[in-house]
């Protein structure tokens, strides 16, 4: 019988692995660097600093 769906033996889970893991990664580092800038231009530096720095550099 022909079926459009392979069969379950024919799957190999390794093969959508490597490309997985690089878009997961790729997701996860942006969240990180988007999340570290917020944290150091709100928490640390406060908002008035950054706009103070940002205007000596103008």
């Amino acid at each position: 019988m022909f079926s459009l769906m392979p069969a379950l033996s024919d799957f190999d889970p390794w093969a959508i692995t490597p490309p997985l893991a690089a878009f997961i990664l790729c997701i996860t580092l942006g969240v990180v660097l988007l999340a570290h800038s917020v944290y150091l231009k709100a928490v640390v530096f406060t908002l008035p600093g950054t706009a103070q720095s940002l205007n000596v550099l103008a």
